[in-house]
C-alpha cells in the first residue's frame, strides 16, 4: 500500500464513514472513527452556537489529539485509514468561532499539532448542501437535525478553500456531487482505482477528480463524464527508479535524500555503497539487513576489530556480496572512519564539508537530467582516497551525498522534493 496513513475528510453527512469501512476492509487497514458522541457540548452546539462553539471546538480538539497519538503508535506496523485529520479542527473552529477566540484557538493548535504526525494522504468528499441535507435526516442522529442548511453551505465554503491549498501532505480532492452515500461503490472503485494507478508516486501535493452518477451524466445532457468514462488524472513525473520494488519505494519515500547527520547512518551508507560498487542498488537494499547482522549494527568500532577469523565467516554468509576485496576494503574503511571522528570531532563534520555543510538543492524535471558524479563528488573522492579509503570512487561518492540529502535529486514534482529541501 503506498501510503500508511489515509484520512477520509468532509463536511458533516458527506459519507465519510462509509468509505472509510470499505476502502479498510479492501486494503486490510485498521480503521479509526472520530468519537464525537464523547463531546459533551456537540448535542448543545446545533442549538446555541455562540454560546458553545469555543467550549464544543476544545473539547473536540483534546478529543483528536488523544486518539491521534494513538494511531501514531499504531501506523508504523499497520495502514490507517481514519475519517478525519487533525487540520479538521482549525476548519471547523475557523467558521465556528469568532475571530477573537479564533486567534486564541489558533496559537493552542498549533503548539498542540507540531507533536502530531502528518497523514499521508487525505481524501476530502465534496457534495451539494442540498445531499448533505438529506444524508442528515436520512441517518437520523436527533442532534443533528436542528443543523441549518446555512451552516452546511459554509461549511462547504471552508472545506473548499482549506482543501484547495497546499498542505504537508497530499490531497485528494473528489466531487462526488449526487452520488448516493449508501451506493458509494463509484468513489470506492475510482478511490482503489487511483491508489493502484499512483502507487507510490504521490502526486504533487494536490489532485482533483470529479465525479458523475451515471443519472446526473444524462441529465446534464452528457456534458459531464460519468463514472466509467471518467478522464483518469495523470500523475506528475515523479523518481521513477524504485520501478514498483515495495522495499525501494519505501527507500525512497523515507530515507533517500533526507539529510543525514548521525555517524552511525554514515557508515551504514559507506557500509552498504562499497558493496554496491558495480551492482544496483535495489540488489543491495534488499540485502541490507543481512549486512547489519553481518557488520555488528553498522557499528564502526566494532567492525574496525574484524579479524581473518571474521573475514572468513563473512566469505561464507550467503546473504551478503561475498567479495574479499569489499569485506576487508570494509574492515579498512570502518578504521578509517575511526581516525577522522577522532580529528574532526565526527565524521558527519567531515563528510559535509564536500557542500558546504548544506544541501546542494537541484531542480531536476527528468530523470535523464541526474548525473553521476560531479565535482563535489570528484573532491569526496579524492580527499577519501588519500586518506586511504576504499571503494570510493567518484560514482559511488556521488550516490552517498544522493542517498544522505547533500544533494537533493528528487524531481521537482516528486512528493519528496520540498521534504528533501
Amino acid at each position: 500500500m503506498s501510503y500508511k496513513f489515509i484520512c477520509i475528510e468532509g463536511n458533516i453527512g458527506v459519507g465519510k464513514t462509509t468509505l472509510v469501512k470499505k476502502l479498510a476492509k479492501h486494503i486490510g487497514a485498521t480503521s479509526f472513527f472520530e468519537e464525537f458522541d464523547e463531546n459533551p457540548w456537540l448535542p448543545l452546539f446545533y442549538q446555541q452556537p455562540k454560546e458553545t462553539a469555543l467550549a464544543v471546538e476544545l473539547s473536540f480538539l483534546t478529543d483528536r489529539c488523544k486518539q491521534l497519538i494513538q494511531i501514531q503508535r499504531e501506523r508504523n506496523s499497520k495502514i490507517i485509514v481514519s475519517d478525519y485529520c487533525l487540520d479538521k479542527c482549525l476548519l471547523f473552529a475557523q467558521a465556528n468561532l469568532t475571530e477573537e477566540d479564533f486567534e486564541t484557538y489558533k496559537k493552542l493548535y498549533n503548539r498542540i499539532s507540531a507533536t502530531i504526525k502528518k497523514p499521508d494522504l487525505v481524501i476530502v468528499l465534496h457534495t451539494s448542501v442540498e445531499a448533505l441535507a438529506n444524508n442528515i435526516k436520512t441517518r437520523g442522529r436527533v442532534y443533528e437535525q436542528a443543523i441549518q442548511t446555512t451552516y452546511l453551505e459554509k461549511l462547504n465554503k471552508v472545506y473548499a478553500q482549506f482543501f484547495s491549498e497546499e498542505k504537508e501532505y497530499v490531497v485528494l480532492n473528489i466531487n462526488c456531487t449526487t452520488i448516493d452515500v449508501k451506493n458509494y461503490d463509484s468513489i470506492f472503485n475510482e478511490v482503489v482505482s487511483f491508489l493502484k494507478i499512483n502507487h507510490r508516486h504521490r502526486l504533487s501535493q494536490m489532485t482533483q477528480i470529479r465525479i458523475q452518477s451515471e443519472k446526473s451524466a444524462q441529465s446534464a445532457g452528457n456534458k459531464n463524464k460519468t463514472v466509467s468514462d471518467m478522464k483518469k488524472v495523470k500523475a506528475l513525473e515523479t523518481c521513477s527508479w524504485p520501478k514498483g520494488d515495495e522495499l525501494m519505494i519505501a527507500y525512497h519515500d523515507e530515507e533517500w535524500g533526507t539529510p543525514v547527520h548521525d555517524d552511525k547512518k554514515h557508515f551504514e551508507f559507506l557500509v552498504l555503497d562499497t558493496f554496491q560498487a558495480g551492482l544496483s542498488w535495489k540488489t543491495i537494499l534488499h540485502r541490507r539487513e543481512h549486512f547489519r547482522k553481518a557488520f555488528a549494527n553498522f557499528d564502526a568500532n566494532k567492525v574496525a576489530k574484524f579479524t581473518e577469523k571474521d573475514v572468513e565467516n563473512l566469505l561464507q554468509n550467503e546473504g551478503i556480496i561475498r567479495n574479499k576485496l569489499k569485506v576487508r576494503g570494509t574492515i579498512k574503511n570502518a578504521q578509517l572512519f575511526l581516525q577522522v571522528q577522532k580529528e574532526h570531532g565526527s565524521f558527519n563534520e567531515y563528510i559535509w564539508q564536500f557542500t558546504n555543510g548544506k544541501t546542494i538543492v537541484n531542480k531536476r524535471k527528468h530523470m535523464q537530467e541526474i548525473p553521476a558524479f560531479s565535482k563535489e563528488s570528484d573532491a569526496m573522492s579524492k580527499a577519501l582516497k588519500k586518506l586511504g579509503f576504499t571503494f570510493v570512487g567518484s560514482t559511488i561518492c556521488y550516490a552517498y551525498m544522493q542517498a544522505a540529502g547533500m544533494v537533493n535529486d528528487h524531481l521537482v514534482t516528486c512528493h519528496r522534493y520540498e521534504h528533501c529541501c
